[in-house]
C-alpha cells in the first residue's frame, strides 16, 4: 500500500486551519502537518505492510504439550472512530498444533494488527485467528487491557478507565476432560452467559482455595451457577442452586498481598450440573454436561426484530458512552446474538437465568426480545416530555 506522505502533510495543514489553527499563524504548527504524516506513515499504521503469515512461517515442529503464553505485550492502537490512540498490554496464549514459534514472533503478530486502524476488540480477533490460521494452533486467545483517549480524554473522560476485551479462536472450547470434576462458584445476582467476560474479586477462604487450585492443578475454568432463594440461611454450608449454569476459562489471574484474587472469566458453555459431594475439598464441584440448542431454525424476522431493539438501547447508551459497541451481529448467528444481548441488556438475574436456561433457541429469542423490548419502552417513557 503506497503512502504519500506529502500529501498527507498538506492535508494535516488544511486540518488545523479548518479548526482555526492555521500552522502559518504559529511558529510550533509550522511543521505540524509533517511531523504526524509522518508519524502515522512510519510508526502508527506501519502494520498494514506487515503480514502475519510470514511472521509466523518461522516454526518448528514440536510435540509438545500444555498452552504458550505471552503476558504484558505492550501495545499501542489506533481507534478508527476517533483517531486516537489507546495504550496497555496484550496477553496472548495457544494451545500448538505440531508447529511453535519463538515467543517474540507472538509480539510480532500483535503488532502487526495493532499498528493499523483498528477496534480494540477486532485486533484480539484477529491475533488469535492468525494464530490458528497460519501457525496451525489449535487454540488461541488474546486478551487486551486498554486505556482508550476516545474514553479518557473526549465524551465522559472517564480518567483511569481501561477497556477489556478476550478473544478466542480454534477448539479452545472442546475440553470434555475439564468438565468431568468441574469446581462450582455460586452467587446470589450473577448469570454468566457463553461468549460473555467475567470479572471476578474471590475473598471467602473456599473460594480462594477453589481459585487456587484451578491455576495450579487444573482445570483452569470453573462454573458460576446461580443461588437458589432462600439461600441465605445455609450460605456457609452447600445452600440450594441452579443446575444449568454458564462454563468459564481463567483467561487472566492475579493473586493480591492480602491472598484475594482477580479473576477474568471468559464464557464458554451452558451446561447442566450433576453435584459431586467431595468432602475432602472446601468448595463444590460437579460433572457438567453441554446443553446444545434445539428448535435451531429461528425465522430471520424474529432474530431481526431482537436485533433492531437492541440497537436502539445501544443507540441510548452512545448518547453517554459514545464507545459501547453491541457486540455481535445477525452473522453469527441466533445464539450467539441472543446470549450477547442478553448479557449486555437484562439485568434481572430470574430473567437471565430464564434466558440461560432456555435451550429452544427460538424460544430464548422471543425471551431476550421481550426483555429488550421492555427497556426500550422504559427509557422512551423515561425521556418523554412530562
Amino acid at each position: 500500500m503506497s503512502v504519500d506522505v506529502e500529501a498527507a502533510a498538506r492535508a494535516i495543514d488544511a486540518f488545523l486551519a479548518a479548526l482555526g489553527h492555521p500552522p502559518q499563524s504559529d511558529p510550533e504548527l509550522r511543521d505540524t502537518g509533517r511531523r504526524v504524516a509522518e508519524a502515522y506513515a512510519h510508526e502508527l499504521l506501519t502494520g498494514y505492510a506487515e503480514d502475519p503469515a510470514v511472521i509466523l512461517a518461522d516454526a518448528t515442529a514440536s510435540d509438545a504439550p500444555g498452552l504458550v503464553v505471552v503476558t504484558d505485550v505492550s501495545v499501542t492502537t489506533m481507534c478508527p472512530h476517533h483517531l486516537l490512540p489507546a495504550s496497555g498490554v496484550a496477553h496472548v496464549g495457544y494451545l500448538p498444533g505440531d508447529r511453535v514459534v519463538g515467543l517474540g514472533a507472538l509480539a510480532r503478530v500483535v503488532q502487526c494488527f495493532a499498528r493499523r486502524l483498528i477496534l480494540q476488540e477486532d485486533l484480539g480477533a484477529k491475533v488469535a485467528d492468525a494464530l490458528v490460521r497460519h501457525l496451525g494452533a489449535k487454540a488461541a486467545g488474546c486478551a487486551l487491557d486498554l486505556s482508550p483517549t476516545c474514553m479518557t480524554a473526549r465524551g465522559e473522560r472517564e480518567h483511569g478507565a481501561r477497556a477489556v476485551s478476550v478473544a478466542f479462536a480454534g477448539d479452545a472450547d472442546d475440553a470434555p476432560e475439564e468438565l468431568e470434576n468441574l469446581p462450582v462458584f455460586p452467587l446470589p445476582r450473577v448469570v454468566f452467559f457463553p461468549g460473555s467476560v467475567l470479572p471476578l474479586h474471590l475473598f471467602e477462604p473456599r473460594y480462594r482455595a477453589m481459585i487456587e487450585h484451578c491455576v495450579t492443578k487444573g482445570p483452569r475454568a470453573f462454573a458460576v451457577t446461580l443461588l437458589q432463594p432462600g439461600f441465605e440461611a445455609a450460605y456457609e454450608g452447600r445452600p440450594a442452586i441452579r443446575t444449568i449454569a454458564g462454563v468459564g476459562r481463567i483467561v487472566a489471574h492475579e493473586a493480591q498481598r492480602d491472598g484475594t484474587h482477580d479473576v477474568l472469566l471468559q464464557g464458554l458453555h451452558r451446561v447442566s450440573l450433576d453435584e459431586i459431594h467431595d468432602e475432602s475439598l472446601p468448595f463444590r464441584t460437579a460433572k457438567a454436561t453441554v446443553l446444545e440448542p434445539t428448535n435451531v431454525d429461528v425465522p430471520m424476522g424474529e432474530l431481526q426484530a431482537l436485533m433492531a431493539c437492541a440497537t436502539q438501547v445501544a443507540q441510548v447508551v452512545r448518547q453517554q458512552h459514545p464507545e459501547f459497541q453491541l457486540g455481535t451481529s445477525l452473522a453469527e448467528g441466533a445464539s450467539k446474538v441472543a446470549d450477547t444481548i442478553a448479557d449486555r441488556f437484562v439485568a434481572v438475574p430470574e430473567t437471565r437465568q430464564a434466558i440461560l436456561e432456555a435451550l429452544d433457541l427460538r424460544e430464548r429469542v422471543g425471551l431476550v426480545t421481550d426483555a429488550v423490548g421492555g427497556l426500550l419502552a422504559m427509557l422512551a417513557s423515561r425521556d418523554a416530555p412530562s
